[in-house]
């Protein structure tokens, strides 16, 4: 091959196409995977009839029956691996945190904030996020 300035901006222009089809086919591929959205904190309405000590992530709170504690959501990625720790006198409980909130009924209005509600069977469940005392579960809408 004879070395020319045309032959060099062809052999240019072809390196040129190849990276802007591989950059095209990268933001495509970015484009069709949906980002998960971790909500910024967790709401935790005790109504267990108990005193519970909750820890999410590096932050430990003491909550009173028919109260809430508000905390950061716990990083899924992070070393605690996105646990909430709830402990009674009774027992010691570690819930596993959702990676995303797309499964949140109330996710609409939520405002990055993911609300539970702990009861005296000791599970959690998902209250609408602007309550922050316990809530009976036939008034939810």
């Amino acid at each position: 091959m004879r070395f020319s300035p045309f032959n060099t901006q062809r052999v240019l222009l072809s390196r040129i196409g190849r990276a802007l089809l591989a950059a095209l086919l990268c933001c495509a591929a970015l484009a069709a995977c949906e980002l998960f959205e971790e909500p910024g904190n967790v709401v935790i309405v005790n109504n267990s009839s108990h005193q519970i000590i909750v820890t999410a992530g590096a932050e430990t709170q003491v909550v009173f029956q028919g109260r809430s504690v508000e905390m950061p959501y716990p990083n899924p990625g992070a070393f605690s691996g996105g646990h909430i720790r709830i402990e009674t006198t009774l027992c010691r409980m570690d819930f596993q945190v959702p990676l995303d909130s797309d499964d949140y009924p109330w996710k609409a209005r939520a405002n990055g904030e993911l609300a539970l509600q702990l009861e005296a069977d000791f599970k959690l469940y998902a209250i609408p996020p602007a309550y922050r005392l316990p809530v009976q579960f036939t008034s939810i809408s």
